[in-house]
């Protein structure tokens, strides 16, 4: 009967084999926690601004746009659309420039061209 035995090199490779097999295991993802006072703080403000979707508004203002020592007076117009459609429209005597927001994607209309 023949024995062999097991050198301390074939010890070293199996704790590195296994040490290697451990880390490849990908971690448990973490979960993470509510807030309770945030949540309820969200839930509140939604319920005091009319508590669902906003609905098609207009709003217009007067801007000042100071540069410097220049300053100039115009007007902003914004509309929007349910969640997520804007649109923003500024007449200043040296710059008329309308941004539109759809559906994540922005345009800009200028006095020279059209970007987006």
């Amino acid at each position: 009967m023949r024995t062999m035995r097991l050198g301390p090199l074939f010890a070293v490779s199996l704790l590195s084999f296994g040490t290697a097999i451990q880390a490849q295991q990908s971690p448990t993802p973490t979960v993470p926690t509510r807030d309770a006072q945030a949540v309820a703080f969200l839930q509140a403000a939604i319920k005091a601004m009319g508590g669902g979707a906003p609905s098609d508004s207009t709003a217009t203002g007067s801007v000042t746009a100071t540069v410097g020592s220049d300053s100039q007076d115009g007007t902003v117009q914004i509309f929007t659309r349910a969640t997520d459609q804007s649109s923003e429209a500024v007449s200043l005597p040296n710059l008329s420039q309308t941004t539109i927001y759809s559906h994540w994607m922005a345009g800009r209309l200028g006095s020279s061209a059209a970007t987006h």
